[in-house]
């Protein structure tokens, strides 16, 4: 398990103490967003239990309610830190989740079992058609510490259309289809996650993408990682046991593997 890494510190260049302020927090009020501010990044907190988008600012005092709040405010150089709870159309979610070049979602790393976004709705991917997504991932986005899940029969956790937006320690679980699905170019990297019961495939690769998938599980899907469309990932140190298959490589693409550990899959490894 790796440890604290922020999500936007590859990606946005966040540094490593508002990392640390932010989860720390969720025990210690106010300490958090002093750090941030004194470090020239801003900080909204979200509640979906005891925030408000109606009277609340997005301070810790006072959260928002919704993360679609929350993002509608943000500008490059925020993170929005979760509160454990679930979020969702009925606490007043709007799917999919859009989130924004240099904004970091963040959850808590002691955590993200307990912070759980579930939901999807329609999105028209110009190269794939309509899909039900719960995340929308632009280039230079984060998310982190967070669990993924859409339960609708062809749901995606997470879309990447084009980009490279850092993704980390997340769980993506018993989504209907795909946890993640990178549709088009870029670099984003898929680091230190937990891919879980979907039912296509935990991770899917399906444009010219040379992502870096890094230090993953990926457990009990119905294919680990799908690799596709002319990607050219880096794909090291992952771990992807009991699936129904392991990893397919598929026309022209030309993943780069290394120090993966490939076992107990039921037919292909």
């Amino acid at each position: 398990m790796l440890g604290p890494i922020l999500v936007g510190l590859a990606g946005l260049g966040l540094p490593l103490g508002v990392a640390t302020a932010a989860w720390g927090q969720i025990s210690e009020r106010g300490h958090g967003a002093r750090i941030a501010e004194a470090s020239g990044y801003s900080m909204l907190f979200v509640d979906p239990q005891a925030g408000s988008d109606g009277v609340g600012d997005g301070s810790q005092r006072r959260p928002f309610g919704t993360i679609t709040h929350a993002l509608s405010l943000a500008e490059a150089n925020t993170v929005v830190v979760l509160a454990p709870g679930e979020y969702s159309q009925q606490s007043g979610e709007s799917f999919p989740l859009r989130l924004k070049p240099g904004v970091t979602v963040q959850g808590s790393p002691s955590r993200p079992g307990q912070i759980l976004i579930r939901g999807g709705n329609s999105y028209l991917s110009p190269t794939q058609g309509l899909q039900n997504v719960t995340v929308l991932a632009p280039d230079a986005a984060g998310i982190g510490n967070v669990t993924v899940v859409n339960p609708h029969s062809a749901g995606l956790g997470l879309w990447i259309e084009t980009g490279s937006p850092v993704i980390r320690e997340g769980i993506f679980a018993e989504n209907g289809r795909f946890g993640i699905f990178i549709a088009g170019a870029g670099s984003p990297v898929i680091q230190g996650n937990r891919f879980m019961g979907n039912g296509g495939a935990g991770l899917a690769i399906a444009g010219p993408s040379t992502a870096s998938v890094v230090d993953n599980l990926f457990d009990r899907n119905g294919v680990g990682i799908q690799v596709g469309g002319g990607a050219a990932p880096e794909i090291a140190r992952n771990r992807i046991l009991q699936n129904q298959d392991g990893l397919m490589v598929q026309a022209d693409a030309r993943p780069r593997l290394q120090d993966n550990v490939i076992a107990q899959n039921r037919r292909n490894g």
